[in-house]
């Protein structure tokens, strides 16, 4: 049994466009014509200007601020974990139990 499914995913090659992905062979041509796909790179590299209402902005910092938050304590938790170790500790935990 032939499966076909994995054809699904990509364009038909026309032709036009070519670049990886695209289902075409490469022949080391570069397509300078036609339409020109955003995020394909070229003179901007891809790069596209997204713009945001004042308040999708600061929901966007509010997120934002609350991953960095859990970033940094989990950052610090694993250092505080790992110096304990360093001192012969089991754990944090225990390090703060023989401090008191």
């Amino acid at each position: 049994m032939i499966e076909f499914w994995p054809l699904a995913f990509f364009d038909p090659d026309t032709g036009a466009g070519g670049g990886a992905g695209s289902g075409g062979s490469d022949t080391g041509s570069t397509d300078t014509g036609g339409t020109q796909d955003p995020n394909a790179g070229g003179k901007d590299g891809g790069q596209t200007k997204v713009t945001f209402t004042p308040e999708q902005q600061a929901e966007l910092e509010r997120i934002l601020g609350e991953r960095l938050s859990r970033a940094e304590r989990t950052a610090a938790k694993k250092a505080l974990e790992a110096r304990a170790k360093e001192l012969g500790f089991e754990s944090a935990e225990a390090m703060e139990a023989a401090l008191k």
